[in-house]
């Protein structure tokens, strides 16, 4: 038996290490004696998580041989029992000393384990394949917390399940969850055609998502809506050019970066958020500071793709805005006059001020008028009182949005004809808007997914993608009353059509014109609408010249000038600065007949829509860029008065320390900051090679003068991890905090910034159907993401205690950096190396495993950031975009031109299956933004092997 001696004290802790505790409940047992004492002292056990004092007193017989000279050895047992909050701890075993203090004889690591969302299917009966149509039924339980939502997922399908069954049975399984016995569940609806392992995805009660595997997987190959001649099985068509264009060269920084609050009547799902979200992107990646503030849903963000702006609510922004320089905003751009808007935007001025900017993109009082059914002359006769009680928060109050107007800065538009709204010598700029260029570029003819469709080369596909409401129900109806009369006169013609119908707006042409429709829902995702538009032949915008048309530029228009298709279009907005015949064809008024008239042309003369497709690309070229608009957006705020200072980012720090020397990463960061003039310390536990050794870099000397210690140093990967369960606790754990007290040993300002490095998959776990945040709670699956949590809860608790300036850096998957081929690590390089050398690629899982994938670079400028700004916090450092293993092994196979051999085995448990990590919070605070896109990275990374 092993003995920890701290001064005065003897004692050990037996329990079985590393110590566990299931369903929160502890029971530590162990020996402690006082030397000298004729009494065994008072033991406790002190965690983040609370303290547990001594529960019983045991008898020893082997004490007393060890240490004879004792006289409380015999009596010096203990047992310590109760119950801790789910976590990771560094735990402490303290004995109460003669004079009353307490001393700790013993640290180890102790993890606190929720019990797991586990399920079962009982029906069907024990077997492994299910291929026919029926009801499952068994359980699905949390004992934590109840099960709100749960859905059977298999192929393509979700499934969704009715809950509360009883089952009494399990209560005595988990008899500390009473809802328990309420566990059951049955599917919804029978099973419909699709194939794939069988997982359960339930919701919980904190709104936290938990998945569960089976041994199931279910091949059924037909139902009502899937015929014979659809093999599931098949391998996938793939809409072409589905992957993210290169980006363009990065933007010009702004030597007078500005704070910019915008203010949005809806949420990041709306039209107008596509508008505000470019231009917010691209200021941010010209160095200004943008936040956009929301009424509702600011979760919607996750629909924008590379978000480099802060989503904040209109209840947030009400509180007080303060930027990364700790000011707060310098404009406040309020996007259009509409009531929401109008209310926060006085707020926002009144407690921090800044310069009002008014942005109208519609003919606000018609767009009123047509919502209330009421004229503009019968709204302006109502009484004051009655008017406001009429207007909803979403739309504009005619006076009221006259006086928000008077009281900008500047205002700006979105068409020339808009300018007559603005007060005389108010100044204006008119905002043109754009296409996401990565995505909205001239797409080839999807002609293969055409076929699987079943849609005939003769057959005309016409795309629509946008709501339809009251304003524009009149016109849609028109666009459907073309297709249908196309058909009816033999040629034709499908339209597909995605977005909601919140008015009926058909009639009685509804029923006869429902089999030309291909209708899609909702796309939230705009970046997903670029390959469904490639199906089109023709893209028709609808109306006339009116009230409403003259003073708006549909959002989609760009969007279709972009992916290089003839556009049918009225002449008004947009289209009476366009040349008929040239760059699109141009209609007096786009009703049935018109757009009818030229769909027959543009199919029947293949020299004119040839010269309109390419007329569209033209124009797209020449006109619509956002980071044009944004330029132009950032010169206009510039004229409204008032010097803004520049934020001057924190001097370079004199010298880095790196722990982990040896490692891959760290020989990056090595080179990188070398190269840039920092002196730089590298500490081993091996010293030698110009590596200090790991036992000096406590020592005063080492850290005091240090502008940065980065702690990259850890024993164990996610794999080798399981294999030496707790090891961490033993080695890493009790490092970092000896690393940490030494610091706080330091007077404050001679501490260096002290950043760890953390896993952004490992510690959160499966993401909660969203990208996760750094204030989401943790839920790490494996050890190492629990021993990365603990580490974090360490820096986290000395943080609190001794106000280290601390950050915690929670990575992605780096790649991209050379490897010797004898140690590759990743899917990346073992896919690459096995396309190169005919190997095959043994895969965990099916393929459809989430992962960020950060190119070093990115990486490395983030990391200069983090280090030159003294950043302190949790930051999510990702790309902000998660890829299918599947998806990374066909982008492998098409730059390499040669298919890869795979072999699967089954994923194991503490493997992360959807690791989504949003990098908003890093971007905001540092205006960096990743560069590197997958296809990119992987492109780089083939050629720095075929070098090696």
């Amino acid at each position: 038996m092993s003995a920890v001696i701290a001064p005065l004290l003897h004692g050990e802790i037996e329990s079985p290490r590393p110590l566990r505790a299931t369903d929160g409940k502890i029971k530590l047992t162990g020996w402690c004696l006082c030397a000298g004492e004729t009494s065994a002292p008072a033991v406790r056990l002190v965690t983040t998580g609370g303290t547990l004092a001594l529960t019983t007193r045991t008898t020893r017989a082997d004490v007393p041989k060890l240490l004879p000279a004792e006289p409380a050895a015999s009596q010096c047992g203990f047992t310590i029992e109760g119950q801790l909050p789910a976590g990771v701890y560094l735990a402490h075993c303290e004995a109460q000393l003669p004079d009353a203090t307490w001393q700790a004889f013993k640290t180890l690591s102790l993890v606190v384990e929720p019990a797991a969302f586990t399920a079962s299917i009982e029906t069907p009966g024990a077997t492994q394949l299910v291929n026919k149509r029926q009801h499952l039924e068994g359980w699905a339980l949390d004992p934590a917390q109840r099960v709100t939502d749960l859905v059977l997922r298999y192929g393509h399908q979700e499934i969704p399940c009715a809950l509360g069954g009883r089952r009494p049975d399990l209560n005595k399984l988990y008899p500390s969850a009473p809802h328990a016995t309420q566990a059951g569940f049955t599917s919804k609806t029978i099973l419909s055609a699709g194939q794939g392992p069988l997982r359960l995805k339930a919701t919980l009660a904190d709104g936290s998502v938990a998945i569960a595997r089976t041994p199931l997987t279910i091949a059924i190959q037909q139902d009502e809506n899937h015929g014979p001649e659809i093999d599931l099985a098949a391998a996938r068509i793939a809409l072409p050019g589905y992957a993210r264009r290169v980006q363009p060269k990065p933007a010009v920084k702004t030597s007078q970066p500005l704070n910019i609050l915008f203010i949005l009547y809806g949420s990041f799902a709306s039209n107008s958020a596509l508008h505000v979200a470019a231009l917010a992107n691209e200021l941010s990646a010209a160095g200004h500071s943008c936040s956009v503030a929301v009424p509702h849903d600011v979760g919607t963000l996750v629909y924008h793709e590379a978000v480099t702006f802060r989503g904040i609510t209109f209840a947030e922004a009400e509180k007080g805005v303060t930027f990364a320089n700790g000011r707060g905003a310098d404009i406040i751009h309020a996007w259009t006059t509409r009531e929401n808007v109008r209310q926060l935007a006085e707020k926002v001025i009144a407690a921090s001020g800044g310069r009002l900017v008014v942005h109208l993109e519609d003919n606000e009082q018609e767009i009123l008028a047509l919502t209330l059914q009421r004229s503009s002359a019968q709204l302006a006769a109502l009484p004051a009182e009655e008017l406001a009680r009429l207007v909803p928060p979403d739309l504009a109050h005619p006076q009221r949005s006259r006086q928000m107007l008077a009281q900008a800065q500047g205002v700006t538009v979105i068409t020339e004809k808009l300018r007559e709204f603005i007060p005389a010598g108010r100044p204006s700029h008119r905002v043109f808007p754009a296409a996401a260029g990565d995505y909205f570029y001239p797409r080839p003819p999807a002609r293969e997914f055409r076929q699987a469709l079943g849609l005939a080369p003769t057959t005309t596909v016409l795309f629509y993608h946008g709501n339809v409401h009251a304003s524009n129900a009149a016109e849609m109806r028109a666009l459907y009353a073309a297709v249908l009369e196309l058909n009816r006169t033999g040629h034709a013609t499908v339209l597909l059509r995605t977005g909601l119908d919140r008015v009926d707006f058909l009639g009685q042409i509804a029923k006869e014109v429902a089999p030309y429709i291909m209708g899609l829902g909702q796309i939230h995702h705009h970046r997903h609408l670029p390959p469904l538009m490639a199906l089109a032949d023709i893209f028709v915008q609808p109306g006339q010249a009116d009230a409403f048309n003259d003073y708006r530029f549909p959002s989609k228009l760009p969007e279709f000038f972009a992916i290089g298709r003839p556009v049918v279009l009225p002449r008004t907005n947009l289209g009476k600065t366009l040349r008929h015949g040239i760059d699109a064809y141009v209609l007096e008024q786009a009703d049935a007949a018109g757009i009818a008239t030229a769909v027959r042309e543009l199919r029947t003369d293949r020299a004119l829509y040839d010269r309109l497709a390419q007329g569209a690309t033209a124009y797209a070229a020449q006109h619509f860029s956002w980071r044009r608009s944004a330029e132009e957006l950032a010169k206009f705020y510039q004229t409204l008065g008032g010097t803004i200072a520049s934020v001057t980012p924190t001097p370079r720090p004199s010298r880095l320390l790196i722990t982990g020397g040896r490692g891959r990463l760290a020989a990056l960061i090595t080179q990188h900051f070398t190269a840039q003039g920092y002196p730089i310390t590298r500490f081993s536990r091996q010293s030698g090679d110009d590596m200090h050794a790991w036992s000096t870099l406590t020592e005063p000397a080492q850290l005091a003068g240090a502008g940065t210690l980065l702690h990259l140093a850890w024993s164990t990967l996610p794999a080798t991890s399981e294999k030496s369960a707790g090891a961490e606790w033993q080695d890493d754990l009790p490092a970092l905090e000896k690393i940490l007290q030494a610091l706080t040993q330091l007077a404050p300002a001679e501490r260096p910034h002290f950043i760890f490095f953390s896993s952004g998959g490992a510690v959160y776990g499966n993401a909660p159907g969203r990208p996760n945040v750094e204030t989401d709670q943790c839920q790490p699956i494996g050890w190492y993401g629990k021993a990365k949590r603990a580490a974090e809860e360490l820096i986290e608790g000395y943080v609190a205690s001794h106000g280290l300036a601390c950050t915690i850096l929670r990575i992605s998957n780096p790649y991209g950096y050379p490897v010797p081929q004898n140690r590759l690590q990743g899917i990346i390089p073992h896919a690459i190396r096995c396309a190169a050398d005919g190997q095959t690629l043994t895969l965990w899982g099916d393929g459809h495993a989430q992962k960020d994938f950060l190119h070093y670079t990115d990486f490395l400028a983030a990391l200069e950031q983090v280090i030159t700004r003294r950043l302190t916090g949790t930051f999510n450092l990702s790309a902000g975009e998660s890829h299918s293993v599947r998806e990374v092994i066909a982008l492998v196979e098409q730059q390499m031109g040669k298919k890869i051999a795979i072999t699967y085995q089954a994923a194991p448990n503490w493997d992360v299956d959807a690791s989504r990590l949003d990098n908003r919070q890093i971007i905001a605070a540092t205006h960096w933004r990743p560069q590197v896109t997958l296809a990119e990275g992987i492109r780089r990374s083939i050629a720095d092997y075929r070098a090696s």
